[in-house]
């Protein structure tokens, strides 16, 4: 077992940091928070996946991960140069990239609808 972390954020804003058990097999998940927590953590999981899933599936809407990733991938490399260092720049430049990726998968969907009308 190691801990894995994540921000915790509130509004946006990251307001701490938890800290949590990444288990290496299901037994060791079981022995440590017992069995019947352990399936109802995972039934949850499933249940949240599942959810996402379909939600991508129907809205053709890219999660937020890979929507991060695409963003990053349109700044040039010589602009991240630029600001090498400056957190704030880059979240400021995801973001922005983000918005367009959005726009343009709406502009994707209307032009969708309107040529099912057809």
């Amino acid at each position: 077992m190691r801990d894995g972390q994540t921000d915790v954020k509130s509004k946006g804003n990251v307001v701490g940091v938890a800290i949590y058990p990444i288990y290496d097999t299901v037994e060791e998940a079981k022995e440590k928070v017992g069995e019947a927590r352990c399936l109802a953590m995972i039934n949850a999981q499933i249940k949240t996946t599942s959810a996402n899933e379909l939600r991508q599936s129907l809205t053709k809407k890219k999660s937020t991960k890979n929507m991060m990733m695409e963003a990053m991938m349109r700044i040039p490399v010589a602009e991240q140069g630029e600001h090498a260092g400056d957190l704030a720049w880059f979240q400021n430049r995801i973001a922005e990239e983000i918005a367009v990726i959005e726009r343009e998968q709406d502009e994707a969907s209307d032009a969708v609808d309107e040529s099912d009308e057809d």
